[in-house]
C-alpha cells in the first residue's frame, strides 16, 4: 500500500529512519488518517460541484472509479488536449466561463472541485455558457508577433547553405556511425504543405530524419521542439536557424497549434512526433490527437515514418551516442478525408506500427 504523511518520518540524529516507529505510524496513524480522508472525500464528491465535475471527467478518464486525490495526468490519463476539452465541458455544465489558465492550474480531481466551488462562491466566473472557439477557429487565428518571431520561414541563401552543410555532416555521421539505411524517400511529396509523423525513440530522431531526407524536401521541414530544450537565449537562436519551433504543449497549447498552422499556411512541411515525447523503453507509445486536429482542420496529407535503432544509439539521459544501426522508412502519403480525430489517430498509429513490423 501507499500512504502519504505530511510530517517528517521519525529518524535518529544521523537521519536514519526508526523502522519500528515508521511501521507503527503506518499501521495506526495511517488508518486514522485514511478514515478521516474517506469521510471528507465522500462529502466532496457528493456535493453538487463534485457530482458535476465527475460527470465532466468520466468521458476523458481511463479510470472508472475516480477519487479526489487522483492526478488528472497520471491516474486519469488526461493530456494537454483533454484538459482543454475538460475545461469546455466544465463551462457548459456549470454555465460559467473559466479563466484561460484554469487547465494548467489544477492537477488533481480535488483541486478541480475546490476551484469550481471557489469560482462559484466568489462569482468570478463569467455568467452564461462561455462558448470557446472550435479547433478550426483556433487554427485560423494568426499567432502573436512575439510567437511569429520564433519562426524564421524566409531563409536567405547563407542560411540554406549552412543548413545544407549541417545536413551533409549528419548524413555522413549516421552512415558511418549508425550504418544508416532509409527507404521510401520517393513517398515524400516534393512541396508542402503537409505533415511528417514519425515515432519517437530518442533525441537523435530529428537529426536522423534531417540526414535521411532529400535536400529539396528537408530544407522545407520545420520541427516542433519543447521550450525546455529550445527556450533559452542561445538554444532559441539555434532553434531559429535549425528550423525548430519552440513550443510549450502543456501551458500554451493554443499557441503551439496556431504556430503549427501558421508554418503550414506558408507552404512549409511540419514534422510532429504524435507520441508527444520520447519512448522510455524503446516501444512505441499511444499517439495523441494533436496531429489529427491539425490534419483534419487544415485538410493536409500525412506522411508517416518508422524509425528504428536510435533508442539503442542514444537512450534517454545519455549524453553521447553509441555506435549502432539505424533506419528510416517513409510511408505513402495518407489522405484521411472525412475521418474524425480519433479515427485519424488510430489509422496513423496502425500505419506506423505496420512499417515498424516490416
Amino acid at each position: 500500500g501507499l500512504k502519504i504523511f505530511k510530517e517528517a518520518l521519525p529518524a535518529t540524529r544521523l537521519g536514519k529512519l526508526k523502522r519500528s516507529l515508521v511501521k507503527n505510524l503506518y499501521v495506526v496513524g495511517g488508518e486514522r488518517a485514511e478514515k478521516t480522508v474517506q469521510e471528507e472525500d465522500a462529502e466532496l464528491l457528493t456535493s453538487d460541484a463534485g457530482r458535476k465535475v465527475l460527470s465532466c471527467l468520466a468521458p476523458f478518464s481511463v479510470k472508472k472509479h475516480i477519487v479526489p486525490d487522483d492526478s488528472l495526468e497520471i491516474d486519469l490519463g488526461l493530456d494537454s488536449l483533454s484538459r482543454v476539452e475538460l475545461v469546455v465541458s466544465l463551462e457548459q455544465t456549470f454555465g460559467i466561463g473559466l479563466p484561460d489558465t484554469f487547465g494548467s492550474e489544477v492537477f488533481t480531481v480535488r483541486e478541480v472541485v475546490l476551484k469550481m466551488q471557489e469560482l462559484l462562491a466568489s462569482g468570478t466566473g463569467k455568467a452564461g455558457v462561455h462558448v470557446r472557439l472550435s479547433w478550426a477557429e483556433i487554427l485560423r487565428q494568426e499567432p502573436s508577433d512575439e510567437a511569429k518571431a520564433l519562426v524564421r520561414t524566409d531563409r536567405n541563401i547563407l542560411c540554406v547553405l549552412g543548413w545544407g552543410v549541417v545536413r551533409l555532416s549528419l548524413k555522413l555521421f549516421f552512415l558511418l556511425y549508425g550504418r544508416m539505411t532509409f527507404r521510401g524517400g520517393e513517398n515524400l511529396l516534393p512541396k508542402g504543405p503537409y505533415l511528417i509523423t514519425p515515432n519517437h525513440l530518442s533525441n537523435a530522431d530529428a537529426f536522423l530524419l534531417t540526414a535521411a531526407m532529400p535536400f529539396g524536401v528537408g530544407k522545407q521541414v520545420f520541427y516542433l521542439g519543447d521550450t525546455k530544450f529550445f527556450g533559452g537565449p542561445i538554444s532559441s537562436r539555434a532553434a531559429e536557424y535549425g528550423q525548430v519551433i519552440p513550443v510549450d504543449m502543456e501551458a500554451k497549447l493554443y499557441n503551439a497549434l496556431q504556430l503549427s498552422a501558421y508554418v503550414l499556411r506558408t507552404g512549409k512541411i511540419l514534422c510532429v512526433f504524435p507520441e508527444g515525447s520520447r519512448s522510455r523503453d524503446g516501444r512505441i507509445k499511444d499517439f495523441k490527437k494533436g496531429v489529427s486536429i491539425i490534419e483534419k482542420e487544415l485538410n493536409l496529407p500525412l506522411v508517416h515514418v518508422a524509425i528504428t535503432g536510435t533508442f539503442e544509439m542514444m537512450r534517454p539521459g545519455q549524453l553521447f551516442p553509441r555506435p549502432g544501426k539505424v533506419s528510416v522508412t517513409f510511408g505513402k502519403p495518407l489522405y484521411p478525408g472525412g475521418m474524425t480525430y480519433e479515427e485519424i489517430t488510430k489509422k496513423l498509429y496502425g500505419e506506423v506500427v505496420g512499417l515498424l513490423e516490416k
